[in-house]
């Protein structure tokens, strides 16, 4: 009777055991099959990332962007723009324009600087001539730009110039800003010229 009692004590302490091991695989299973459909559930990093050009994104070692181009460099005094077809549509003007006479080195002549803007990326013609002469030069641009500028020289002192700007964009669109004019400003005339000059007109009578 007694080793009776003891065999059934050693099977039902294996049978315990083997289901104790069933009842983990099954918990250790679910755990892993539970693990992979929430890691399978979630975008892989490789699949995500921005695509250089598209609309309100940018890339690399790009600077700024907007909802039309992008901008991933600053070259040699003029910015690289990314278009697209939209720019086609934006309204093309002309403004800001400002202007500043400059003394150059002959007191004979004066430079001119000019800065304006343009609403999207053109190239710009600078058409100026002096008021009442059918002279007319022109300066051109080479590169794209929304901002502008030109440094206009050997102007005559003590004379009015006129001067029009005509912006074309990429599609061949054309905007010509209103006329405008300036006045150059007599010539420097320094302290000696002043006093050679008082000088000749207290002492003229002695010259002659």
């Amino acid at each position: 009777m007694k080793n009776y009692k003891t065999k059934r004590s050693t099977y039902f302490l294996f049978a315990s055991l083997f289901g104790a091991l069933i009842f983990s695989f099954f918990v250790v299973r679910n755990i892993l099959f539970s693990s992979e459909n929430i890691s399978g559930s979630e975008p892989g990093a490789e699949n995500e990332g921005l695509v250089y050009g598209e609309e309100g994104q940018s890339s690399g070692d790009a600077m700024f962007g907007s909802e039309n181009y992008n901008v991933p460099q600053i070259g040699t005094g003029s910015v690289v723009l990314n278009y697209t077809s939209d720019e086609n549509q934006w309204p093309l003007e002309v403004g800001e324009t400002k202007n500043e006479i400059f003394s150059d080195k002959n007191k004979n002549y004066k430079k001119l600087h000019l800065a304006w803007s343009t609403t999207k990326p053109t190239k710009c013609e600078l058409k100026y001539a002096k008021s009442g002469s059918a002279d007319e030069k022109v300066f051109k641009e080479d590169d794209y730009s929304m901002s502008h500028s030109a440094m206009i020289e050997k102007l005559d002192s003590a004379s009015t110039y006129n001067y029009t700007i005509v912006a074309r964009d990429r599609w061949g669109n054309e905007k010509e800003s209103d006329k405008f004019a300036v006045y150059t400003g007599a010539p420097d005339v320094s302290f000696l010229d002043l006093l050679g000059g008082a000088l000749k007109d207290v002492f003229g009578w002695a010259m002659k």
